[in-house]
C-alpha cells in the first residue's frame, strides 16, 4: 500500500447524446481535469447507445432530476460546475486511505491486485468501485446540443463496473 496519500475528486456526469445541455458540463469537467491528475470524471450516460444496465440503478440511488447533474465525490455534493470552489475543498481534504492497484491483461482478461492503506481506522463502511471508462468516443446518436453531431467526441464513458454497484466492503481490519 501506499506510505503517503493524495485526496482525488471524481466528477460524476449524468449525461445523454440527447441532452442539449450535456456539453457545457463535459466541457467544464474536461477544464477541471486538464492539468490536475488529482481529478478524474466518469460519464454516466442514460438513454443513448452508451448506456450500461447500472445507470438506472445510479440515477435512482443519486436521485437525478435533471440532466445534465455532476456530483463531486458521491451522492451528496452536485457541482455548481464550472465553479471550482467544491472540488478545490474536496483536493484540500486530508485523504484517510490510500490505494494502489497492479493490473494485468491475461488472455482477455483483466487481474486487478488493489493494495489499501489507512491513516486511521474508519468509523464507517469503506467501499471500492472499480470501473472501466473509455474515453474520445464517438456514438451512432448525435450529440444535441453540439454542431458536431455523430463527430462529438465523449469523454471518459462508463463502459464496464467490476464491482457490486455499491461497491465492495474494504475491511479495515485487512
Amino acid at each position: 500500500a501506499p506510505s503517503t496519500f493524495t485526496k482525488k475528486v471524481l466528477l460524476e456526469d449524468f449525461t445523454g447524446t440527447w441532452c442539449p445541455q450535456c456539453p457545457p458540463a463535459a466541457s467544464a469537467i474536461a477544464n477541471a481535469m486538464s492539468g490536475n491528475s488529482n481529478i478524474f470524471g466518469v460519464g454516466y450516460h442514460d438513454g443513448d447507445p452508451m448506456q450500461i444496465s447500472e445507470t438506472s440503478y445510479w440515477s435512482s440511488y443519486y436521485n437525478v432530476t435533471g440532466f445534465p447533474t455532476v456530483y463531486v465525490n458521491g451522492p451528496d455534493t452536485r457541482w455548481n460546475f464550472p465553479n471550482m470552489g467544491q472540488v478545490n475543498n474536496e483536493l484540500t481534504e486530508t485523504a484517510t486511505l490510500g490505494l494502489a492497484l497492479e493490473t494485468t491483461l491475461v488472455s482477455g482478461n483483466l487481474n486487478i491486485d488493489v493494495k489499501v492503506g489507512f491513516n486511521t481506522t474508519p468509523d464507517e463502511q469503506v467501499q471500492l468501485m472499480v470501473y472501466l471508462i473509455e474515453d474520445n468516443v464517438t456514438s451512432s446518436s448525435a450529440q444535441a446540443g453540439s454542431s458536431q453531431g455523430t463527430n462529438y467526441v465523449h469523454r471518459d464513458v462508463l463502459r464496464e463496473v467490476y464491482t457490486d454497484q455499491v461497491g465492495d466492503a474494504i475491511e479495515a481490519s485487512s
